[in-house]
């Protein structure tokens, strides 16, 4: 995934996870802007209306991997949405 921030620059990473029907869940593991290390993130799209929305949730970290709380993701007011082009 590739996605553009403010200034322009752009920042791309990989998404790994489990598909379940119309939801993705899983991680976004990417650089941020001028960063040296990776960063990994807790991950959740719901494919509605031909959009996809990006959830979110309670998260915790076991192991050093991190992920939402069972039960606590939510689309109702998704941090992003993106369109199929």
């Amino acid at each position: 995934m590739t996605s553009s921030g403010p200034g322009g620059f752009f920042v791309s990473g990989e998404i790994q996870g489990n598909a379940k029907g119309d939801t993705l869940v899983g991680d976004y593991n990417y650089r941020p802007y001028k960063w040296r290390e990776k960063k990994r993130v807790p991950f959740a799209i719901l494919l509605k209306d031909g959009k996809y929305l990006e959830g979110k949730g309670k998260q915790l970290i076991y192991m050093g991997i991190p992920y939402y709380v069972e039960g606590t993701i939510s689309f109702d007011d998704p941090e992003r949405v993106f369109v199929p082009e």
